[in-house]
Parts: C-alpha cells; sequence; structure tokens
C-alpha cells in the first residue's frame, strides 16, 4: 500500500517546499544543500509521486485524464461508478482517492473525518476558503477544493 512513507523525509520536505512555489535555488539556500542535490532529491520525488499517482489509478481502475504532478494531484474517470475521481497525494496524508458525488452519501453522513482531510488538504495547498464555502455540502466542498487546486479545470 502506498503511504505518507513513499517518498524519504528529505524528499517530502524538498517537494513540499517547492508544491508552495519555491525555486530549486531557494530550497537549496533554505535547507543548506547544493542546488544539485535539490534537483536531483525533487527529480526523484516528482517520478515517485507519478509512480504513486499512476498506481492508485491502476488499482482503482482509474482513467487518467489529468495529471499535475507539482500540485500531487490526478484527476480520472471511473467506468465501474460512472464518477469522476480525484487521486491527491500529500506528505502528510498519502494517497488519497476521492470520487465525486452530487449528493451527501450514507458514507459521508456516517464518516465526516474525510471532510477534516479535504480541509487539510487545502491548508497544504495554501488555498484559503471563504466562510461561504466552509459551509458548503461536504461534496460541493471538495468539488469547490479540487477545483482551486487544479485551477480553473472543472471537476
Amino acid at each position: 500500500m502506498l503511504r505518507w512513507g513513499y517518498l524519504t523525509p528529505r524528499q517530502r520536505e524538498m517537494w513540499s517546499l517547492a508544491r508552495r512555489g519555491f525555486r530549486e535555488s531557494e530550497i537549496s539556500r533554505e535547507l543548506d544543500v547544493s542546488r544539485q542535490s535539490v534537483h536531483i532529491m525533487l527529480n526523484a520525488a516528482r517520478n515517485k509521486v507519478v509512480q504513486a499517482l499512476n498506481e492508485a489509478a491502476e488499482v482503482n481502475r482509474i482513467q487518467v485524464r489529468r495529471m499535475d504532478v507539482e500540485k500531487g494531484i490526478l484527476l480520472g474517470y471511473s467506468p465501474e461508478f460512472d464518477h469522476k475521481v480525484v487521486v491527491t497525494y500529500s506528505p502528510k496524508h498519502g494517497i488519497k482517492v476521492w470520487y465525486a458525488h452530487d449528493k451527501e452519501c450514507e458514507q459521508c453522513k456516517f464518516d465526516k473525518s474525510w471532510v477534516k482531510t479535504i480541509l487539510e488538504e487545502a491548508q497544504e495547498r495554501g488555498i484559503t476558503l471563504s466562510t461561504k464555502e466552509l459551509r458548503l455540502p461536504p461534496p460541493e466542498l471538495a468539488k469547490t477544493v479540487f477545483e482551486k487546486i487544479l485551477s480553473g479545470f472543472e471537476l
């Protein structure tokens, strides 16, 4: 199973900084390592994130539509469930698979912990949500967060 340990601690640290917009030279100064080391570690981290997202899609029989490795997100489609699917990777939560649906399902009503996870995913990516957005029903909240992560790509 792919987990947050998929990247080494150093790769997670560098990848998180790069995802927040730091350039390699800035990461180098921040972590007091050579820019070449940062470049090598980031390439390895990106390759592992691509592999993790693709493996999660394959295991869940998801057709990949779009992937943004820098943001750790994959948009796909599940023919089995006839739903759009978002697969995310974050250093805190590892790989998560999110099936889009319009109404709050029984699982959503029963298990609210995923709402906390989606809010943490947004925070980790520097996404701010308005008070109005925070009051949205869970499926709409998730859709709003993922559309912001994918910047203009409709879910």
